[in-house]
């Protein structure tokens, strides 16, 4: 099953898009010949038809279009190609808006072109925003939630495997392989000789060779463990003040499990930390989701 998570960006950019189009689309269809003659300095005739008739097609398009704007928004779930679609007219619309100017230049009034400029910039702006809103969507196989708690994010990832909770958790605690499934790890090592439970620590090493250390506070053998991240490590790399996760399986039934992690993170204070969260939260759908999805891979073999 496929899940959805981050859709409010999208939806809001493309209501606010079927009500900038509704209320265009009314205007041009209550009085096509009057803005026609607000529009152009010889309104009677344009491209061989009455600019008035022209306009009330444009009317009658916009309103169309609106009603599929509309059809996309409310849908309980984002369609991506809907809204591709929806962006590409958009686009369609800003440049042909450009071309109108050009050939239309020497008939149309300095209000014709301040509403055509208007329209076309609103219009861009409204397919920038819904670009945006599909690149924050996520759409994976993973239940996704993210929460707000006092100064606190809490982001929660699920997901069902076909594997026993003894052979999901057997993959979970090789700490030294939790590389091969974090995307923004290269490397995990076990510190001291303890090498599971409450108390047990390890280092982690980024990317970009950054490296810090996490400490297990939670130990439940079996069910759950969670580490708390140093985030005052000097090589730290995020604008975290805190950071503290628990990855834990329930079995389902004796071939099926759930997997979690959860995540519980204050970001500074500051702007730093604050665009650090803009761009965290629709990521952590997406690696958490490929995370699951590699672990997932490795217990159900």
């Amino acid at each position: 099953m496929e899940f959805q998570a981050h859709t409010s960006l999208v939806r809001r950019s493309l209501a606010a898009n079927f009500i900038f189009s509704g209320i265009c689309a009314l205007l041009l269809l209550a009085n096509p010949n009057g803005i026609a003659e607000t529009m152009f300095t010889s309104p009677e005739v344009w491209f061989g038809l009455p600019a008035g008739r022209l306009l009330l097609g444009l009317g009658l398009a916009l309103f169309l279009f609106g009603q599929l704007v509309l059809f996309f928004t409310v849908r309980k779930r984002i369609s991506k190609p809907g809204v591709q679609f929806i962006i590409y007219n958009d686009l369609a619309w800003v440049v042909l808006s450009g071309a109108a100017l050009l050939v239309g230049m020497g008939f149309t009034t300095g209000w014709g072109v301040a509403i055509i400029v208007v329209v076309a910039l609103v219009v861009l702006f409204f397919a920038i925003n819904q670009f945006l809103g599909l690149k924050f969507l996520y759409q994976g196989n993973s239940k996704v939630t993210v929460d707000q708690d006092g100064y606190f994010v809490v982001m929660t990832a699920s997901r069902k495997v076909n594997a026993s909770s003894k052979k999901a958790w057997k993959v979970m605690v090789d700490h030294e392989r939790y590389s091969d499934v974090a995307d923004n790890l290269t490397n995990v090592e076990i510190l001291g000789d303890q090498k599971m439970g409450r108390g047990m620590e390890r280092r982690c090493t980024g990317n970009k060779g950054e490296s810090w250390t996490e400490h297990a506070h939670i130990w439940d053998e079996g069910s759950r463990y969670g580490f708390i991240v140093n985030t005052k490590d000097p090589n730290y790399p995020y604008p975290l003040e805190s950071l503290n996760a628990i990855w834990s399986v329930e079995e389902i039934e004796p071939n099926q499990s759930e997997v979690a992690m959860q995540m519980r993170l204050q970001p500074k204070r500051g702007l730093k930390g604050g665009l650090f969260m803009i761009a965290m939260v629709p990521m952590f759908a997406t690696v958490v989701d490929k995370l699951l999805g590699l672990w997932a891979s490795k217990m159900e073999v």
